[in-house]
């Protein structure tokens, strides 16, 4: 009987399985299906150690029931250690999620950022399994996941907190001269500093980093010259993309709704006034006198002013090579 077995001995079995998947590859779905289900029915069990076991093995043998386990499990954890576990092995399965189980996961990650301590290199970790999360979404769990994902890995506040102090209000003229120089030895980790410095990620998608709520500006200079990409970033509200503008509407007790309808439904539109926030409001369609679109982008002004001029020229190199470290712009 099960309840007879030592701990030892379980754990013996798991990796026998473990062993016998990795030679022999991954079995027949019928021979797949009937192993998770006699391990479903032990998993959870009272002792980690045998559910950092058990966690692997359904996860891959991808029983329906091992994604919400094994976040049951991550979401008790009382030890960074077991947290990790769990965290790193859902991060590969693409597979069987409901939408809330992908927002707790990726919450975790954000958390985990955070809350966590450990090594030079334990950022990188946490960002290179969340990144391996991220790759396996589709477009729509993207975008209903926006809120989640649009949190970007911030590099660590000044001293003292508060807000980043201002460089300097930056103009056109004073960058362009530089931008339009050819690049060379530009700093690659400056500019990807300065991507998240500038809080570009909370709205614009980079590679898969970054939210949903702004153009996808991973390819930007395939569409771009570096003046044009400049004077975005400076002047946001100089061109503005229909896909992207917020709408004025009037309303007739003579209020003013500014935002970007995301649906309309039972004769009211639902309007998202700011493009951070998932709050939205709701107006009667019958109570609109009158709409527009407004002449302001929804990207605020002056976001750069905190970044040094290297820092800009760098983070334009950066945008410019779409994360390519091997790019010409960083070449000596």
């Amino acid at each position: 009987p099960w309840d007879k077995i030592g701990e030892d001995e379980k754990i013996d079995l798991f990796r026998c399985y473990q062993v016998a998947f990795t030679r022999m590859g991954r079995p027949s779905k019928e021979d797949a299906d009937r192993v998770a289900a006699k391990l479903d029915a032990v998993y959870p069990e009272r002792y980690q150690s045998l559910n950092r076991e058990l966690s692997m093995l359904q996860l891959y043998l991808g029983h329906p029931n091992a994604i919400p386990k094994t976040l049951a499990l991550l979401e008790a954890a009382t030890t960074q250690q077991e947290q990790l576990h769990y965290a790193f092995h859902l991060r590969s399965i693409k597979d069987g999620w409901t939408l809330d189980q992908r927002r707790k996961h990726f919450t975790w990650f954000n958390d985990a950022a955070v809350k966590h301590k450990g090594g030079h290199s334990f950022q990188g970790f946490i960002r290179n399994s969340r990144n391996e999360a991220l790759a396996l979404l589709t477009t729509e769990e993207r975008t209903a996941l926006d809120p989640v994902l649009r949190v970007a890995f911030m590099p660590p506040a000044p001293s003292g907190g508060g807000p980043l102090k201002v460089v300097k209000e930056w103009a056109m003229e004073d960058l362009l001269p530089d931008v339009e120089q050819p690049f060379k030895g530009r700093n690659f980790q400056s500019g990807q500093a300065a991507m998240l410095k500038a809080q570009c990620l909370a709205c614009h998608r980079f590679g898969i980093e970054g939210g949903s709520v702004g153009p996808d500006i991973t390819a930007a200079a395939s569409r771009f010259n570096r003046r044009d990409l400049l004077e975005a970033i400076l002047l946001p509200s100089k061109v503005i993309s229909d896909q992207y503008n917020n709408m004025i509407y009037q309303r007739s007790g003579g209020d003013v709704v500014v935002g970007r309808m995301l649906k309309e439904e039972n004769g009211k539109l639902f309007i998202r006034t700011n493009q951070l926030d998932d709050t939205l409001t709701e107006i009667p369609k019958s109570d609109i006198q009158a709409s527009k679109p407004s002449p302001v982008s929804p990207m605020p002004e002056k976001l750069v002013n905190v970044l040094t001029k290297n820092e800009i020229l760098d983070l334009i190199a950066y945008i410019e090579s779409a994360g390519d470290k091997k790019h010409a712009n960083f070449r000596k």
